[in-house]
């Protein structure tokens, strides 16, 4: 793929492309070593993806909610009455 279908593919610019070779380990190879034409090979670029891969967060929980979530804490040597 080139780089431009790869932007496409992402839905995002040319140049985040750009960044995310330079930044974040995403692999390109030239095609020729006389010209500028580079190129990511599908299952490089699909196992990019699912490497950052990032579940939506969703509402954040309120502080009730988060406490809500744990387990009650048991002390020991006291008996609840």
């Amino acid at each position: 793929m080139t780089l431009d279908q790869v932007a496409e593919h992402l839905d995002c610019s040319y140049a985040t492309v750009l960044l995310r070779v330079m930044r974040d380990g995403l692999l390109p190879f030239r095609l020729d070593t006389a010209g500028d034409r580079w190129r990511v090979r599908r299952s490089d670029l699909e196992q990019w993806i699912a490497e950052r891969k990032v579940q939506p967060a969703g509402r954040p929980k309120t502080r009730k909610q988060k406490l809500a979530a744990k387990e009650p804490v048991r002390r020991k040597g006291r008996s609840r009455k």
